[in-house]
């Protein structure tokens, strides 16, 4: 199945409750095209989807923080453009294999609103100056992310078994609109066993962040502080599952 989609939509705009009396935040606007291909091949063995899209934004809403509180407030206008590829495969008896690739290209245009730029001061804090966002990315839009996942079913006797590894690669991006604070690109493998004693119960040993990847979930600055939090070292654990 092929399709051609158009759509648009607006978010409303609204207040900063823990700022009552600051300027409100005007309604953001998209228009957004989608060309994209659902399939089933090889006799329902495997899957492929595919889309390519463009979203063109107009007084996208953006956030700032300030201590104690998020700040909403109308960046410029934005274009975004991508592809989402996906594939699922049977390649053997219980052995299946999935896989994802999406390309991201964001770009702010001029002559819009300015919007803050955060540059870090000795001994601490950060310079706020307003900049004119034009050729800066969205925040939180890597312009490459990348996953495979291997997944094999058996038996363990008389006991189901399931096998999986993940592997998913995330490209730099940056934390805010200004550009300023980005995240290095990182990889994360996963690996899992999952065994069903009963039909109700099940045990598991897991792996997580096998490559013990140094990364952040979240990074947040303001003109007088900047904060991260870490996203979890090498994790081994094992776990166990009763359903009711």
């Amino acid at each position: 199945m092929a399709y051609v989609a158009y759509s648009t939509g607006f978010k409303s705009g609204g207040f900063n409750a823990s700022s009552p009396r600051g300027p409100s935040f005007a309604p953001e606007y998209l228009d957004a095209i989608e060309l994209g291909v659902k399939s089933s091949l090889l006799g329902g063995r495997a899957r492929f989807n595919g889309a390519m899209f463009y979203y063109d934004y107009r007084d996208i809403q953006l956030a700032r923080f300030v201590p104690g509180a998020t700040m909403f407030y109308n960046g410029p206008d934005v274009l975004v453009r991508g592809m989402d590829l996906e594939l699922d495969a049977l390649l053997a008896s219980g052995l299946t294999v999935t896989l994802g690739l999406s390309w991201l290209e964001s770009e702010m245009r001029s002559g819009g609103a300015a919007i803050q730029r955060y540059e870090q001061m000795m001994p601490g804090g950060n310079a706020v100056t307003p900049v004119d966002p034009a050729g800066n990315e969205l925040p939180f839009a890597p312009a490459l992310t990348a996953r495979i996942g291997l997944h094999y079913a058996t038996q363990l006797g008389s006991y189901p078994l399931l096998l999986q590894g993940n592997y998913s690669y995330n490209d730099e991006f940056f934390w805010g609109p200004d550009n300023t604070w980005s995240e290095p690109s990182y990889g994360l493998l996963n690996i899992s066993t999952t065994m069903d004693v009963t039909e109700r119960v099940s045990v598991g040993v897991w792996g997580r962040n096998i490559s013990n990847e140094f990364y952040r979930t979240a990074t947040t600055y303001s003109a007088q502080t900047t904060a991260s939090q870490l996203g979890a070292p090498r994790t081994f654990g094992v776990s166990a599952n009763v359903a009711f």
